[in-house]
């Protein structure tokens, strides 16, 4: 049974084991990026691992475009929370210093703290402008450039690229994993930009095969199209990636965060960690959650398609789809994928753009096509999609 649901099991001791001292070790864009908002010693301590694992790491191409891409907006953004800190100081010492709001706090604990706040904000001051010295003299980005000096995949051919397109648009839709969490992302046409993750999935395949090797991933990305999580606990890696990469590869696949990787680092590399990096990384992640609440990015999702429907198509409430409806939208929905590459309809993909679009209720639209297809006038039926299927819809 191990055998054949593998991605559902959790590695052993000397699974893992064997994993640390035979993978190939490759880095997402976010945790180079971590790197300016980590603490030094973090930063130092990460570094020191990864320099470590030197001879054992690779970086894939379409993390390393995405870390330049976003390197000096991280730097810059870093900056202004030096900033914003200072203005919360600021006030709070301002409000302090108000005797008609505040008569109880004497004039020498107030000297004592304003003293104390001007040494605070020398310190912001001198390390918000050592931030900014990284825009034209960045060690970060040296040191990085050494490790992964003659070590970067790849950019993959025109061709290549295309294909993965038009598989990540039936993937995403079909909700296959990685990166279907992004298929909603305003990439200002750029789909090398919404395709990233699948990129980066494809790369650490074809870099499996050529050097027969397996992977361990590490990536802050928490998105719930890589991980698997119950009952807000992280279990790992999605059943689904481990079984695809198994059968694409005949390798194994794992991935850890940033502070799992240190844990794991500890124990197998027999690295000397201290625990204060690893809380600090955790820590890190979870502010990074909390900032990233799903039910408040679905909220403001569904209000941006809510609202750019109602512009439009002008409608102010949703209508109820015929029969006739129906059958007239996919025929008109075929007509224009005529010329594409597109191989079938996808259901999903149908109902909730085309038809969703056009001012019907999801949820009556899907039913009006099952009782169609029930009277045989429509076909639903699994369509292959790689090592997955997919439903598809289609006249009889």
């Amino acid at each position: 049974m191990k055998d054949l649901f593998h991605g559902h099991y959790r590695p052993t001791k000397e699974e893992f084991k064997n994993l640390w001292h035979q993978s190939t070790f490759a880095f997402d864009a976010n945790i180079y990026l971590n790197l300016y908002r980590y603490s030094e010693a973090t930063r130092t301590e990460l570094l020191k691992v990864m320099t470590t694992l030197k001879e054992k790491s690779w970086l894939p191409y379409q993390a390393a475009e995405e870390y330049f891409r976003n390197r000096l907006t991280t730097t810059g953004g870093q900056s202004k929370e030096y900033d914003k800190v200072i203005g919360v100081i600021d006030e709070l010492v301002a409000n302090l210093g108000n005797k008609k709001r505040h008569p109880f706090i004497s004039d020498l604990l107030y000297k004592e703290l304003t003293d104390l706040v001007a040494k605070i904000k020398s310190e912001f001051e001198q390390n918000k402008n050592q931030l900014l010295k990284r825009i034209h003299n960045d060690e970060i980005l040296e040191k990085i450039s050494q490790l992964f000096q003659g070590k970067v995949g790849s950019r993959f051919h025109q061709e290549d690229i295309d294909r993965i397109y038009k598989e990540g648009k039936l993937r995403y839709e079909a909700e296959i994993p990685p990166g279907f969490k992004d298929g909603n992302k305003d990439a200002s046409g750029n789909l090398y930009r919404k395709f990233g993750d699948l990129i980066i999935w494809k790369e650490l395949i074809k870099y499996s095969k050529e050097n027969n090797k397996s992977i361990i991933f590490i990536t802050d990305d928490k998105k719930d199209d890589w991980w698997l999580e119950y009952s807000g606990q992280t279990i790992g890696p999605l059943p689904i990636l481990i079984q695809e990469f198994k059968q694409e590869t005949g390798h194994a696949f794992y991935m850890y965060t940033a502070d799992r990787f240190m844990e794991a680092a500890k124990e197998y590399l027999q690295e000397h960690i201290e625990q204060d990096v690893i809380v600090e990384l955790k820590e890190f992640r979870q502010q990074e959650e909390e900032l990233r609440d799903p039910l408040k990015e679905l909220i403001k999702q569904r209000l941006h398609e809510f609202l750019s429907t109602q512009s439009k198509y002008n409608i102010t409430e949703y209508k109820i789809a015929s029969e006739e409806e129906i059958l007239s939208l996919l025929l008109e929905y075929e007509k224009l994928k005529t010329g594409t590459d597109d191989r079938f309809t996808g259901l999903k993909n149908f109902v909730t753009t085309f038809v969703a679009e056009r001012g019907f209720e999801i949820n009556h639209a899907y039913a009006t096509i099952n009782t169609l297809h029930n009277k045989g006038v429509l076909e639903l039926y699994d369509e292959p999609l790689g090592n997955f299927l997919v439903k598809a819809i289609k006249l009889r």
